[in-house]
C-alpha cells in the first residue's frame, strides 16, 4: 500500500503510524509483538475499546464526569509523586555533598 505522495516529500508524516503498526504486529521469530516484549502486556488500541474482551468489557453507560474526576485524581497523584521524588533526589544530593565535606574536613 503506497501512502506517500509522488515526490516522496511527506514520508515523515507517516512514521508514527508505521511504527505503531510494526509494534503491535506479532513477529514470527518471537511469537510476540514488540509492544508485548517491552511492556509485558498486549497493546490496547482505541479500536479495542469498542470490542468486548475478557479484560475490558464494553461500557454501555459511560460516566464521563466520573472518568474525568478519576483522571484528574491520577494526574494530581502523579504530580505529587514527581514532587516527592524530586525532593528526595535533592535531599540525597545534599547528604552526599555534606558527607564529602565532612570527610574532607576530618584531620
Amino acid at each position: 500500500m503506497k501512502v506517500v505522495n509522488e515526490d516522496c516529500s511527506d514520508w515523515d508524516s507517516h512514521v508514527q503510524a508505521i511504527l505503531l503498526s510494526y509494534r503491535v504486529s506479532r513477529q514470527k521469530s518471537t511469537k510476540y509483538t514488540p509492544f508485548e516484549l517491552v511492556y509485558g502486556v498486549k497493546a490496547r488500541l482505541p479500536v479495542d475499546l469498542d470490542l468486548p474482551t475478557a479484560s475490558l468489557p464494553v461500557a454501555k453507560d459511560v460516566d464521563a464526569k466520573g472518568r474525568i474526576d478519576e483522571l484528574k485524581r491520577i494526574a494530581e497523584d502523579r504530580r505529587f509523586r514527581q514532587f516527592t521524588l524530586r525532593n528526595m533526589s535533592n535531599l540525597h544530593t545534599q547528604i552526599v555533598r555534606w558527607s564529602a565535606a565532612i570527610l574532607i574536613a576530618r584531620p
